[in-house]
């Protein structure tokens, strides 16, 4: 399994997998994605104010009823759950957008991390745990109708790797967005969790080099990737890398 150290916005970038796809152009807009085989490049997404009139647009799309997100949660905190930084990053990513989603997580007890000691507590329940952050519209993922969604989106956290490991629940929910090729879009570790369903090759050229303000795309897959906190410090460069992602994403939904 894949470690994390809990408080890698101090100890500096975390090292990511292979491969490239992406660059970022600072004032640009995110690039449509490429026909199938192909892949987007990336782009920061450009200030709120300048992004007014296309967001209203969008929002025909993204929160008029035709397209729905799901944004799967692990808990709380890097160290047992999900990563609150990259939660709440991509929560304004999409709100910036106007798109309609919605947090899930699954009722499981697990053992939860003391992020000051990094030590073993006792146990917790994660959809509890999750709530924490899920803006009072957090569900339990098993109440969840997947085909109402559209799209799932995946922060990154010890706790998805760990947590998740033998829900069929979750299990289920990947297989439902692989086998219908829904977009799926996620960040930093988010990766190796994908690679347990699609496979250890996935996106690893295209991830080599990938910077944290940048993205990458599989159009055969219909997979979307940014490193967050792998390849970054910083709140703001990795909110450029999501901001991007969820720009293109829901570019690529308005074009359908």
């Amino acid at each position: 399994t894949p470690s994390l150290p809990l408080h890698h916005p101090r100890r500096g970038a975390l090292p990511c997998g292979k491969g490239l796809t992406g660059f970022a152009r600072p004032g640009g807009s995110a690039a449509a994605p490429a026909g199938a085989g192909g892949y987007a490049l990336a782009a920061a997404a450009l200030p709120f104010a300048q992004q007014h009139d296309k967001i209203k647009e969008q929002n025909t799309i993204c929160g008029g009823g035709r397209m729905k997100y799901l944004v799967l949660l692990a808990g709380c905190g890097l160290g047992d759950g999900s990563c609150i930084e990259e939660v709440i990053l991509t929560y304004t990513a999409l709100d910036q957008h106007g798109c309609d989603y919605t947090p899930v997580a699954e009722g499981l007890s697990v053992p939860s991390i003391d992020h000051l000691t990094e030590q073993t507590a006792e146990k917790r329940n994660i959809l509890i745990e999750a709530a924490r952050i899920g803006r009072g519209r957090i569900r339990e993922i098993r109440e969840i109708d997947f085909e109402e969604y559209g799209a799932l989106i995946i922060p990154s956290g010890l706790g998805l790797l760990n947590n998740y490991r033998n829900s069929e629940r979750v299990k289920a929910c990947m297989t439902h967005f692989v086998s219908r090729r829904k977009p799926i879009a996620a960040m930093c570790a988010g990766i190796d969790f994908l690679r347990r369903f699609l496979g250890n090759d996935l996106l690893v050229d295209e991830t080599k080099d990938l910077t944290a303000e940048s993205y990458c795309f599989d159009a055969g897959k219909n997979i979307y990737y940014t490193p967050a906190f792998r390849k970054t410090a910083g709140c703001h460069t990795a909110q450029m890398g999501i901001n991007a992602m969820i720009d293109a994403l829901c570019q690529a939904q308005t074009v359908r």
